[in-house]
């Protein structure tokens, strides 16, 4: 089947029940051109290989990867080799998000941050087995099948669980990366914001994030730190920085430097990150230099 014919295909079946399968397609018919499609695109390398930009981003398919255009981002094939094969499983955007009810998994945004993987023999046989099922399914008709929709629904789900078992390594490299990267920017906005904010759901909300799952993420990737205590230990670290380095201060004036607006708030804050209030650890400083 060339790419042509595979594509009217594709768009006849997507109309007509919501998901489409194309096998054994061979090559490229447009190169160079910027495609953008309506629907979730899954490709599945069967021979050879290929190479294409995903969102200015170039990738390179082989055999047994896994490819996943999520619904409105672009592509553009470059180039393939003579052998190139792949099956196409095509889902229409209601049906993605009927699908989306029914999973157990909900980190979709994972397939746009990487959208291929390497499956094995095995894992990309088992692949092209359910879509066969998808196949059988979407060519009777409703009056066939009463439950058609959800008979693929069910064949879906089946897919996309297998696909988020089989990449568990690749995510969880994913994950370890993008909440590192979250622990980054976290340690930046305190530094930019401590004297404003002393509060979790304050960064939570600037990473657009419940404070539930922050902390959960902030928590994995920093010792089991919560950010709560992250966020105390850093300001008590300033604070001590200010009383050892401005002893001309009083603690006063390095309570309203730090952001507090009663010097009391700042005595007992002191206190309970570091167990001695402002003004022993100002003693304890000229102790240390008087020896």
């Amino acid at each position: 089947m060339t790419d042509t014919s595979a594509f009217e295909a594709m768009i006849q079946s997507v109309n007509r029940v919501g998901v489409s399968v194309s096998k054994d397609i061979h090559g490229f018919t447009v190169l160079n051109q910027d495609l953008v499609f309506p629907y979730l695109i899954l490709t599945l390398c069967t021979k050879g290989s290929a190479r294409a930009i995903y969102d200015n981003q170039e990738m390179t398919q082989h055999t047994n990867e896994v490819g996943i255009i999520m619904p409105g981002h672009t592509m553009r094939p470059l180039e393939c080799t003579d052998d190139f094969t792949y099956t196409r499983l095509a889902i229409s955007a209601d049906m993605l998000e009927s699908l989306k009810l029914h999973i157990f998994s909900h980190d979709y945004e994972k397939f746009h941050y990487t959208p291929m993987y390497q499956m094995t023999d095995v894992q990309a046989q088992r692949l092209l087995a359910v879509t066969d099922l998808v196949t059988i399914i979407a060519e009777h008709d409703e009056k066939d099948f009463a439950l058609r929709r959800e008979m693929l629904l069910s064949q879906l789900v089946i897919c996309y669980e297998f696909l988020n078992y089989y990449r568990r390594d690749i995510d969880k490299q994913w994950q370890e990366s993008r909440y590192a990267s979250l622990f980054n920017r976290f340690k930046m906005l305190v530094a930019e914001h401590y004297k404003e904010s002393r509060e979790v759901k304050f960064y939570a909300s600037r990473l657009n994030l419940t404070p539930k799952h922050f902390t959960k993420v902030i928590r994995s990737v920093a010792n089991d730190t919560p950010p709560a205590k992250w966020i105390d230990e850093y300001v008590a670290a300033q604070a001590k920085r200010l009383i050892e380095t401005q002893p001309n201060r009083n603690i006063q004036q390095i309570a309203f430097t730090l952001g507090f607006n009663e010097p009391t708030l700042f005595h007992h804050y002191f206190k309970r990150v570091t167990g001695i209030t402002p003004a022993a650890y100002r003693q304890s400083i000229k102790k240390e230099e008087g020896k």
